[in-house]
């Protein structure tokens, strides 16, 4: 297989910030609110549209990011596995996933947090963690291309825009 490529095509891993959910004093385990709920479905109908090969979308496992992740499945024609994935809490450090993510052959969506995502992004992108590269709201989206340098940010898109 060429590195960097999946059925001719360029890897993309897909950072989604998880929808909108409730205060943390409003309701136990912080479900997406109905507007968290609707943006992540014009957000994941905006993705499944674009015609990326999804292979994987992966959560923190919050219930907010495990939402996410389940809307966005039910978006694609097919079904594509959700699987709760260690390292992307908001907190967590972003080098292991990056590395994990430069050997990745295939395409992935990964539901999280901030600051982690945007961490991770400008891990991969720029290398430094602190560097900013993307501003990712509830339900934003952000797509990075795997090439021979290594990753670039292809399309961002907040949830007003999808």
């Amino acid at each position: 297989m060429d590195e960097g490529h999946y059925h001719g095509q360029p890897v993309r891993v897909v950072l989604v910030r998880h929808g909108e959910a409730f205060a943390r004093g409003e309701h136990p385990g912080r479900p997406l609110t109905p507007r968290g709920q609707e943006e992540t479905r014009r957000v994941a109908a905006r993705l499944a549209g674009m015609g990326l090969p999804i292979e994987e979308i992966r959560h923190s496992g919050k219930r907010r990011a495990e939402e996410t992740a389940l809307l966005l499945a039910q978006a694609f024609p097919g079904p594509v596995p959700v699987v709760r994935s260690a390292g992307l809490g908001p907190d967590d450090p972003v080098a292991p996933l990056a590395r994990e993510l430069e050997r990745c052959p295939r395409p992935l969506v990964l539901v999280g947090h901030l600051p982690h995502l945007v961490r991770l992004a400008s891990l991969l992108v720029c290398g430094d963690a602190e560097a900013g590269v993307v501003a990712l709201p509830t339900s934003g989206m952000a797509v990075l291309e795997k090439g021979e340098g290594g990753f670039r940010l292809v399309a961002l898109l907040p949830p007003e825009l999808a």
